[in-house]
């Protein structure tokens, strides 16, 4: 079964529309301790996305060191990972993939630049 996986649901958002991609599943739930360590975020990441299948979505919202690590993780298990964008014309969320080699791309345009 595919799943969404909403990096931090602080239950704030109405995510009904990404339903349409599969269930929903928190990877973080509610507010974060200021003290959470980076170790201790990474291991709750990886905890709950060792269930995730490369088909499967993520769905970026809340703390900005969440989603990064909810990016990095799939990222480096699958190469890829799919996320869902909100397209605000057309009211719907919309499916990116994004993989190893694009994020490779611009590291790689950056350091021609930088030349």
């Amino acid at each position: 079964m595919k799943r969404v996986w909403v990096t931090h649901d602080i239950g704030r958002h109405n995510l009904a529309m990404a339903l349409d991609f599969g269930c929903l599943e928190a990877v973080v739930i509610g507010t974060m301790r200021s003290t959470l360590t980076p170790d201790a975020l990474a291991a709750t990441v990886r905890r709950r996305l060792q269930l995730a299948e490369a088909d499967d979505h993520l769905l970026l919202i809340g703390n900005p060191m969440v989603i990064g690590m909810c990016c990095a993780y799939m990222l480096q298990r699958f190469g890829s990972m799919n996320v869902l964008i909100w397209d605000n014309q057309c009211k719907r969320y919309l499916s990116q993939t994004v993989r190893n080699a694009d994020v490779k791309a611009i590291e790689e345009k950056a350091h021609a630049s930088a030349r």
